[in-house]
């Protein structure tokens, strides 16, 4: 029997698996990697996981803890990350000086 998400984190977590893999069949406690995951499809997850629910899990993370449920636990014990960060608009209209390497370019 497939087991339902049980918290916010892992409902969040099996959503971002479910869209990757293409299906609405896949338990909290299943092995991803068995249902159709492999090293792309889990670089992409991060991505999704980190936006979505503001922390963050490593691509060995992933791979160690290939469930739901395992990669929610991890989630839940890590710390949210900071605001996110945009890059900073420069103030002067110049370019800046060319360094000594670049003027020999």
């Amino acid at each position: 029997m497939r087991a339902a998400p049980r918290t916010a984190t892992e409902h969040a977590l099996h959503t971002i698996w479910c869209e990757l893999l293409g299906t609405t069949e896949l338990g909290i406690h299943a092995d991803l990697f068995a249902a159709g995951a492999n090293s792309l499809v889990a670089t992409r997850a991060l991505g999704r996981i980190r936006a979505r629910v503001a922390r963050a899990l490593s691509l060995r993370a992933v791979f160690e803890s290939p469930t739901v449920a395992a990669q929610a636990t991890l989630l839940d014990a890590a710390a949210p990350e900071g605001p996110a960060r945009h890059p900073i608009e420069r103030r002067s209209a110049s370019l800046a000086p060319l360094s000594f390497a670049q003027e020999l370019l």
